[in-house]
């Protein structure tokens, strides 16, 4: 199956065919990720990030936003191996805020994995959060996943990009 979003809707598709399946109302969304234990995490602009059975229901807040510490989006979420863990961007009015953080659906509080005003992500087969400096740097650098943490020194994937515009502002 695959989810995604459409008229104000989070739904579901399967890949076999058939019609669209609505799971949640969805105000503006911002990326998503679907786990193997079948939960859906979704971001929806002005509440956070949320949580909904792939099999739909009612969402259930992850990450609500924190506007009084200047925190005013939380968008693409990514699953870590495992299920439980997530990357997702967070924007502040600080940019020395913003940047990429670890949360987990247990409820824990979020931390700080590395300050971009870019969305990462973690690739898989190197093992390395891959993510944007200064607008035109792509950068790789290890991370460790037990427990989660940044290891080694990042290394220079690509120059002279040009990001516009990436997180959905």
């Amino acid at each position: 199956s695959l989810a995604f979003a459409g008229r104000a809707k989070l739904k579901r598709v399967d890949l076999s065919g058939g019609a669209a399946m609505t799971l949640c109302d969805l105000a503006i969304g911002r990326g998503g990720a679907w786990n193997d234990q079948g939960v859906i995490l979704f971001s929806d602009r002005s509440k956070g990030l949320l949580r909904i059975p792939a099999s739909g229901g009612t969402p259930v807040s992850v990450k609500r936003l924190s506007p009084e510490s200047g925190e005013s989006a939380n968008y693409y979420p990514q699953f870590l191996p495992g299920g439980e863990k997530f990357l997702y961007w967070a924007r502040f009015n600080d940019p020395e805020k913003s940047g990429i953080y670890l949360g987990s659906l247990d409820g824990k509080p979020p931390a700080l994995v590395q300050r971009t005003a870019f969305a990462g992500v973690y690739d898989r087969a190197s093992k390395a959060l891959l993510y944007v400096q200064d607008s035109q740097t792509l950068m790789a650098r290890r991370m460790e996943l037990d427990p989660p943490r940044l290891t080694g020194d990042p290394l220079t994937a690509a120059e002279q990009l040009n990001v516009v515009a990436a997180n959905g502002y």
